[in-house]
């Protein structure tokens, strides 16, 4: 798979939150990004390692 650098809108639209929750994911850290071109962005590997690490805490939450 490609990495694609992802704007915080498309982020936000693909975990279903918005985009100050994106935001404050970054700023936790929970969330990697960067600036490209003077805009942040977060690349689509650091999403998909965001959205695994979520669903396996969930997975052990309900085990």
């Amino acid at each position: 798979m490609q990495n694609e650098m992802l704007r915080l809108n498309k982020v936000a639209t693909i975990l279903d939150v918005s985009v100050s929750t994106v935001r404050r994911l970054i700023k936790d850290g929970t969330l990697a990004a960067g600036f490209v071109r003077g805009q942040l962005r977060v690349s689509s590997r650091d999403l998909d390692a965001y959205i695994s690490s979520v669903l396996t805490e969930r997975s052990a939450v309900a085990a």
